[in-house]
């Protein structure tokens, strides 16, 4: 299991390139080369890589009894549920922060804990089918690892040959899609979870542009200010990266706050250089408990925050 499990890192990882560019940030325009982007990194997903992906989840379902396929399923239906209310609940937390809302706020979170604890016993009932086919599942990682480096590299050569042909269009390049420290939670991710998610996928493509760990903000070209930071991995358990690109040298304050409003660290507070920067944030035990918190930055061009997710 140790060796599927090490693998299906990889398959997500290499799914999640996909959707770096391709998927994210549905809510703004697409200039003409971000749409050329999109079609070629959907191609290459809808024609490589989502085929081998649902062929495994055959193999999968194939190879269970009918009671465990059906309970199988059921999981994944809950799964897909607790999704859709994990995203309503983030979105949430956002809007009565921005309107300093802090009971509407609390509410969130307590909804956020209670979706934490379903998805802990969804995980902890499907620990058994996991160990029941176990060398179905291995026999999957077997056949997926080769493919999983030719998906990568396939990626990566799809984004540098569209870099490259669009440097004049974003600005030689300073504003392309920052994905580096995206990348880390796949290989810093929870091996059990990784082995989850994959027995928990339903075959729906738009998982990929469902959640914010697969689903990573764009820069934007346009905007004069500070791009709007981004942090990696989220959720996470011991440590993260937050990220962001700064369009001028300027003052830059990062601070980190919890989901009452309560500051909890100045991660950086001085005078940076244009370019792009990466800070890490590490809570000790005593300092943070779980639970949702805030990352602010502040620059010369205003202030902007996001929401990140601590699950010790």
């Amino acid at each position: 299991m140790k060796s599927f499990r090490k693998i299906l890192l990889g398959i997500l990882g290499a799914v999640a390139i996909i959707a770096i560019i391709g998927s994210a940030n549905a809510q703004e325009p697409k200039s003409p080369a971000r749409q050329e982007l999109h079609i070629k990194i959907s191609q290459f997903a809808k024609t490589e890589v989502f085929p081998s992906l649902r062929e495994w989840k055959t193999q999968l379902d194939g190879a269970m009894s009918p009671a465990d396929l059906t309970e199988l399923n059921a999981l994944r239906s809950r799964a897909a549920e607790l999704r859709k209310q994990a995203i309503s609940q983030v979105k949430s937390m956002r809007e009565s922060w921005k309107s300093e809302d802090y009971t509407n706020l609390k509410a969130s979170r307590d909804g956020m804990k209670s979706i934490k604890e379903q998805r802990d016993q969804l995980f902890s009932e499907l620990k058994p089918i996991a160990v029941k086919y176990a060398t179905t599942l291995k026999s999957i990682g077997e056949v997926a690892k080769p493919k999983v480096e030719g998906w990568k590299e396939k990626g990566r050569e799809i984004f540098k040959t569209w870099a490259e042909s669009h440097k004049g269009d974003l600005k030689d390049g300073k504003n392309f899609p920052h994905h580096g420290g995206f990348w880390k939670q796949f290989a810093d991710g929870d091996k059990k979870k990784a082995v989850a998610r994959f027995m928990l996928w339903n075959g729906d493509e738009n998982i990929l542009d469902e959640q914010g760990q697969l689903t990573p903000q764009m820069m934007n070209p346009g905007s004069r200010g500070a791009i709007e930071p981004t942090n990696a991995p989220n959720p996470f358990e011991s440590n993260t990266a937050i990220n962001f690109s700064l369009p001028k040298s300027d003052k830059v304050t990062l601070k980190i706050f919890d989901v009452n409003g309560n500051y909890i660290q100045t991660i950086v507070d001085e005078e940076l250089a244009a370019g792009e920067h990466s800070y890490a944030f590490a809570p000790t035990s005593s300092q943070s408990a779980s639970g949702t918190y805030f990352y602010r930055l502040q620059t010369s061009d205003g202030v902007q925050q996001k929401t990140m997710e601590l699950v010790r």
